[in-house]
């Protein structure tokens, strides 16, 4: 199956990666056109709604959505928040296939602002009943550091339990923020799966991340 196919039938981590003979391999246009490193990853779930645990956020910021934006505007959000992680994987697709995506009923996307200004953003894949994954949860650079992300995160779980579920589930890397392990595993999730892939990264991407 190639991406472009992949991306219509797929979620997040599925759409680099498919499984032959019990194998992760990736798609043959991400082995011949990106750089790719071994990149260690997590596969983290929370089967049950926490107990409270809320944090409110300062008053200057807000959680706006869902909405359904265009290419251009979910792709600078995109940016803004994943560029420093070497987030590529939404621009590998064809327009019309990302905004098929994220304009897509199954997909949730909320973005946090400070002063009506985009300050992160969270994506929802809602397309099974009974689970709900968390595609991308981040805070663009100029709000890291600034103890938003965990108000932010238990939001998120908050909503994302909200529909009748078994599981909230989601994916971390070692080329993510150092604190996003152990921030995520705070909030309730626990690692239910590791392996080590071949991620894509930008061609100046000059070295691995460490293990």
């Amino acid at each position: 199956m190639c991406l472009r196919q992949a991306y219509m039938e797929l979620s997040y981590m599925e759409l680099l990666f498919k499984e032959v003979n019990g194998n992760l391999q990736m798609c043959t246009f991400v082995r011949l056109f990106m750089k790719t490193i071994p990149t260690k990853t997590w596969w983290l779930q929370m089967v049950e709604k926490p107990g409270a645990m809320t944090i409110a956020l300062p008053a200057s910021f807000e959680v706006v959505g869902p909405i359904k934006p265009d290419a251009a505007s979910y792709l600078k959000l995109y940016h803004a928040v994943g560029d420093k992680f070497n987030w590529v994987d939404r621009t590998l697709i064809p327009q019309d296939e990302l905004i098929r995506l994220i304009q897509s009923d199954h997909t949730e996307i909320f973005v946090l602002q400070c002063n009506r200004e985009p300050a992160g953003f969270v994506e929802f894949d809602i397309t099974h009943p009974d689970e709900t994954e968390m595609v991308y949860f981040g805070l663009c650079e100029a709000y890291t550091g600034r103890k938003i992300g965990f108000p932010f995160l238990l939001w998120a779980v908050d909503h994302a339990w909200k529909r009748p579920i078994r599981k909230v589930w989601l994916h971390t890397c070692d080329l993510d923020h150092p604190a996003a392990l152990p921030v995520y595993q705070k909030a309730g999730f626990v690692i239910f799966k590791e392996s080590i892939i071949e991620q894509p990264v930008p061609e100046d991407q000059s070295t691995g991340s460490s293990a």
